[in-house]
């Protein structure tokens, strides 16, 4: 059975940002978003390479992002409160901007989700778990996955 969206906790403590600092969110939500157009291509070098990704590298990459994740929807209540406000027009402009910024931000970090479960999946290994191995079990290993690959 599929599940909706887990329900958002609705704190006491919530205090909602005056417009004035429409400005600040907008640096945080765009510099989110900078920050994973950025990580995105370097985490995709690490694809073809398993000696340049480690099990805590990978465990970090998915907890930030996870934890980043997790927060949007502070984000998101935000942008609804102030849009529910009489706004000026540039106001407006900007929360529907940064609404469309977090929509591609969720984008981005499902993206980066699925890299990472690929860089887990395509051979499981780290440059951790390849040291690990003999020399001849790690050429054995090419040797066989060079074969499959051909035979596609």
């Amino acid at each position: 059975m599929v599940q909706g969206p887990t329900p958002r906790p609705t704190p006491s403590w919530r205090q909602w940002q005056p417009i004035d600092q429409l400005p600040v969110i907008a640096d945080v939500i765009d510099g989110m978003v900078a920050s994973a157009e950025e990580q995105y291509p370097l985490l995709e070098e690490a694809r073809p390479r398993p000696h340049m990704r480690d099990d805590d590298t990978v465990s970090r990459v998915v907890e930030v992002y996870t934890a980043r994740r997790d927060d949007l929807w502070l984000c998101e209540e935000q942008l609804w409160e102030w849009r529910a406000r009489r706004l000026t027009e540039a106001q407006r402009w900007e929360v529907e901007r940064l609404t469309g910024q977090l929509d591609r931000l969720r984008a981005l970090i499902d993206k980066i989700f699925l890299l990472m479960d690929d860089l887990k999946g395509e051979t499981g290994e780290t440059g951790e778990t390849l040291m690990a191995k003999s020399h001849v079990q790690v050429a054995r290993e090419l040797l066989m996955r060079q074969a499959r690959e051909q035979d596609r």
